[in-house]
């Protein structure tokens, strides 16, 4: 890898872990909001709690970033994340959600920006991958962004106007 190539590599790094702690402070923000009550209210039945999506982030974020790239064991029960329905407290569950970005950031942090070429095998809904560090995580962030869209939208609709915007527009 050339010296253009490592800082290209280190600033999408640096990026990576600045759009973790992005989506982690919009979460963080949605659920301060909410009770427990509103934090598990389900739109329909068959639909997702924003309680279940701030489960199934952490154990995405957890199985992708920490165990495939650094190295962490894989306690992931993925079906559980959507299947939970007893209410675990919006303070348990940003707990939770704030330990896997923290140590996402931190693998982030000390990946050699050269390794961002090596390659990971990982399951995904359409089956059984391979792709590169920096494949796995541009496709963690993305999903972690849109289901971060998903509760602040969620979180929007149940409390109409009481609902408090992260940042003002200018």
């Amino acid at each position: 890898m050339n010296a253009a190539d490592t800082n290209t590599a280190a600033a999408f790094l640096a990026e990576a872990g600045r759009q973790l702690e992005e989506c982690h402070q919009k979460v963080r923000h949605c659920l301060g909001q909410l009770s427990e009550e509103q934090a598990w209210w389900r739109a329909e039945a068959g639909l997702n709690s924003i309680a279940n999506r701030v489960l199934h982030l952490t154990g995405n974020v957890t199985q992708r970033i920490a165990s495939l790239i650094g190295g962490d064991p894989d306690h992931r029960n993925r079906d559980l994340e959507f299947a939970e329905r007893r209410v675990i407290p919006v303070g348990e569950l940003l707990a939770r959600f704030e330990v896997a970005i923290r140590r996402a950031e931190v693998v982030l942090s000390e990946l050699p920006p050269e390794r961002l070429h090596e390659t990971r095998c990982y399951r995904m809904l359409r089956g059984e991958v391979e792709a590169t560090l920096l494949v796995l995580i541009l496709q963690t962030l993305t999903h972690l962004a849109g289901h971060t869209q998903e509760i602040i939208t969620l979180t929007r609709l149940q409390l109409g106007s009481r609902y408090r915007f992260l940042q003002t527009p200018a």
